[in-house]
């Protein structure tokens, strides 16, 4: 198929991927779709994935609040109240901060050395590579959903 066939394509699937959540996540699934349609990568990798990151965390307003409105007022309030950052007022304790910081370096150490990362893994015994998925499995459970810090009412799903 054409190129704009596969584009609208991936739109009307973000956007039944918003009504099947709710009429009021048409929002969310146009905007979704919108930035895997018109995303392009830039000359610097990590300033890409930012930049990314930073548009679809602003989106997840429209999950959060219980009606349109409330969250286009919510999400207008970012830009006319200032946009500062209070990380100590996050909502986060001690051990969610330690549990951030470790997440966001081993994401890195694994970006930036993955090729070797995987050659060794690649050499290991079927032994050590059982001992190792079962140990990251172990922490993905300790430090996942249910790791430190866990409400279910704070789970975004929970309203479903």
């Amino acid at each position: 198929v054409s190129k704009w066939r596969v584009k609208f394509n991936v739109l009307l699937t973000f956007l039944a991927s918003g009504f099947w959540h709710g009429a009021h996540y048409l929002v969310w699934g146009l905007v979704h779709g919108l930035l895997v349609i018109f995303s392009k990568p830039l000359k610097h990798k990590w300033l890409s994935i930012f930049i990314t990151f930073c548009l679809v965390s602003l989106t997840w307003i429209f999950y959060v609040y219980p009606n349109t409105m409330v969250a286009f007022k919510k999400f207008g309030s970012i830009f006319t109240n200032g946009f500062t950052i209070d990380f100590m007022n996050l909502g986060l304790d001690m051990g969610n901060y330690l549990v951030l910081l470790l997440s966001v370096l081993l994401l890195w150490i694994y970006d930036v050395k993955q090729k070797r990362i995987y050659t060794l893994f690649e050499k290991c015994s079927l032994e050590s590579k059982i001992f190792i998925l079962g140990m990251l499995g172990i922490c993905v459970l300790l430090l996942g959903i249910y790791g430190i810090g866990f409400e279910v009412n704070d789970f975004i799903y929970s309203k479903f």
